[in-house]
């Protein structure tokens, strides 16, 4: 009764078509989050190479703040777009 009719309509808002647009991106994030997560890779082994080289490390270690941060807004959206 009602509580199938819920179910399936969640079920369906759940499963709603993707706009062109909203297809168009989700395709290109999902190359974008490899690249951000084989740079987050990258420097990761450049940071660990680093030694003493304060001025550098700092340098990478903001690189991989912006990494992070985009890779997380990448992941969300990702995420929004293919429930």
């Amino acid at each position: 009764g009602e509580v199938r009719h819920n179910v399936t309509s969640a079920r369906n808002n759940r499963l709603r078509k993707l706009s062109w647009k909203e297809q168009k991106e989700l395709n290109s994030l999902e190359p974008l989050i490899e690249e951000l997560e084989t740079a987050k890779t990258d420097l990761t082994a450049e940071m660990s190479e680093c030694g003493d080289d304060y001025v550098r490390l700092q340098s990478l270690a903001a690189q991989m703040d912006k990494v992070d941060v985009d890779l997380d807004i990448a992941l969300a959206r990702w995420l929004e777009l293919s429930e």
